[in-house]
């Protein structure tokens, strides 16, 4: 891969510049960046209304989409993307253009048509949902063939809220949750089962750095084309088929590019006829603005909470053939799954046991099934955590690419503790938390790091100070396992030099050990330290019993001596590292594989105690 420090743009009129982009991995950072290269060019226009096109005329909106060809120096045979610019809705477009006043009328995206070939059907008791293309085209979801839907209770009940409070009582709706959780792909099956004749469904998505997408329902006619916020008023007030008619905002955030007024515009419009208008907002947020009780109950304005995912949940979606089917891409992680399992098998099942294995009953094969399945929803939790989007769409390796560049935008601990366990929080923040409801009616809502992965990347990124702060501010009671993520965060967070390191302890809480170093990656004297990204092969354990399978730490040793760096394993230490309070009845469980290391496994292990972080 070349190097992506210096991005080539041009515009007719001027050079070609490079922009300094080193480390850059959001597009609206690459806006910001050309915004400050030519200051004076784009002093009119504001970064989100920069636009970047390929030299096949294809619109640039992510940085990985960007062919290394363009950060290649021209005169070595590189290519520049186009600038393009529309000024903000502040200013009058008739009169600023790019490189200072001009006169030219914006011009308009003609709408493109397609026909629908039916309405789509719910049934209540159904568990599953199937969107097609023709629905899924150009509305800002997932482009595929065709969409899957598991309908766990909240999308049943997501459509009853619709139905009951929206559409018959007129109530103005927000979706609310974190990301991932199905808010959009549920709206969207939604509006594909309103009866057109009926209904006339405007759907817009929005987006945080470009011009919005509307998708106009009418009977069997299918309208598409992206619209300028300014034009939102008039795309709303045109004349329709049908007397009624239903609006759905997908995407929204505060802080998106123009989100506020959008959605102010469509307020007015609902405003203006509420008999038959009828408004949606599906927020990328898990909360909205800070809202005035008095204002929602003139405006009929009532929320619906779509939480995470739950690993029930997720186990009983794969549990379906049909479903399965569609999304087992996503569990990258089958094959080292499935030598796990073998290996496993192989350490505790004897050659009679095996052959009769060879000749299970149907049922026992299903219940095998069963089980391989929920291994692959457990090894993939691990980064996904509660969003169904990770765990469903993305491979693991785009997943961590994810959780690490949000992490990575996090400027400082103060101003992420501020907001990040805050009812209001937006962001990033968002992407690394998940929602839970309460254990009962008056019980708020519980807040959760997003996935263990994230825990880790927070930990090692904002130290020993972010752990404190959880442990007093996150009600994590509905998520037990959170319990476990703490310590392992702390444990990491505490680990580099300047927090001090790892304090480990005996029965009677005196410090024995301590573990400092610089990196979980890095050598120094204190030796290297590596974590294993893969879901159960820590050791440092909430539990109070946890098995001891060696076969993992054999391969791992075998690879670092095979290695290019030729390690040579001198000594060999085994410690299990347990919460401090409950050191003293915890046991090691099931050991498999004595042998494969030195013999004798079990009586080298020591086990001791961490403290701290719930103080």
């Amino acid at each position: 891969m070349s190097d992506r420090s210096y991005l080539n743009v041009k515009h007719t009129d001027l050079p070609n510049a490079e922009v300094n982009v080193t480390g850059i991995t959001r597009m609206g950072d690459i806006q910001d960046a050309i915004k400050a290269k030519m200051p004076n060019v784009l002093a009119d226009i504001d970064s989100p209304q920069i636009q970047l096109f390929d030299k096949d005329g294809h619109e640039i909106t992510d940085v990985d989409d960007i062919p290394d060809a363009y950060f290649k120096k021209i005169k070595e045979g590189g290519l520049s993307l186009a600038l393009q610019a529309t000024p903000p809705p502040s200013r009058d477009a008739s009169s600023v253009g790019l490189f200072g006043p001009k006169n030219p009328k914006r011009q308009k995206t003609d709408w493109s048509e397609s026909c629908l070939s039916s309405i789509l059907t719910y049934d209540p008791h159904s568990i599953l949902f199937q969107l097609d293309s023709e629905y899924l085209a150009n509305t800002g979801l997932p482009d595929k063939k065709k969409l899957v839907l598991y309908c766990r209770s909240l999308f049943h009940k997501q459509f009853d809220f619709l139905v009951e409070r929206v559409i018959k009582e007129g109530v103005f709706g927000w979706i609310l949750g974190p990301p991932g959780t199905g808010k959009s792909t549920t709206a969207l099956a939604f509006a594909s089962t309103l009866d057109r004749n009926e209904w006339t469904i405007t759907w817009i998505h929005l987006f945080r750095s470009k011009h919005p997408i509307c998708v106009r329902l009418e009977g069997e006619t299918k309208k598409s084309r992206t619209i300028h916020p300014n034009e939102i008023a008039n795309v709303l007030e045109a004349e329709v088929a049908s007397k009624n008619h239903i609006v759905l905002i997908d995407g929204y955030a505060t802080g998106g590019n123009d989100h506020i007024a959008i959605l102010k515009d469509c307020d007015e419009w609902r405003d203006y006829n509420r008999e038959n208008r009828r408004l949606v907002v599906v927020c990328s947020m898990s909360s909205r603005f800070k809202s005035k009780p008095e204002e929602d109950l003139q405006d009929l304005v009532e929320e619906f909470y779509v939480y995470s995912w739950t690993t029930d949940e997720f186990i009983s979606a794969v549990n379906l053939d049909d479903f399965f089917t569609n999304v087992k891409e996503s569990f990258d992680s089958i094959e080292a799954v499935a030598e796990t399992k073998a290996i496993s098998e192989t350490e505790s099942v004897s050659e009679t046991e095996s052959a009769s294995k060879t000749r299970m009953d149907p049922i026992d094969l299903v219940q095998q099934q069963q089980d391989w399945r929920k291994e692959l929803v457990a090894s993939k939790f691990y980064f996904a955590g509660g969003s169904s989007r990770f765990m469903f769409l993305f491979p693991t390796a785009k997943v961590i690419q994810y959780l690490q560049n949000s992490v990575d935008e996090i400027s400082d601990f103060d101003s992420y503790v501020r907001v990040s366990t805050g009812p209001r929080a937006d962001g990033v923040v968002n992407r690394l938390f998940s929602l839970y409801p309460g254990l009962s009616r008056n019980d708020g809502n519980k807040v959760s790091i997003a996935s263990q992965y994230a825990g880790y990347l927070l930990a090692t990124k904002l130290g020993p100070d972010l752990i404190y702060h959880l442990a007093k501010t996150i009600r994590h009671d509905c998520n037990p396992s959170m319990d476990g993520w703490m310590l392992e965060m702390w444990f990491f967070a505490c680990l580099p030099f300047p927090f001090g390191g790892v304090k480990l302890s005996n029965l009677e809480g005196k410090v024995i050990e301590t573990w400092a170093t610089n990196s979980t990656v890095v050598v120094l004297g204190w030796g290297i330290w590596l974590k294993p990204e893969k879901w159960n092969q820590d050791k440092i354990t909430r539990g109070g019993t946890h098995s001891f399978k060696i076969s993992f730490f054999a391969s791992f040793l075998e690879c670092l001596l095979h290695s290019e760096e030729s390690f040579e394993v001198k000594t060999l230490e085994i410690f299990f590292v347990v919460a401090q309070e409950k050191l003293a009845s915890f046991k090691i469980g099931v050991v498999t594989g004595e042998g494969l290391l030195a013999g004798k496994e079990k009586d080298m292990i020591k086990v001791v105690g961490l403290d701290g972080w719930s103080k």
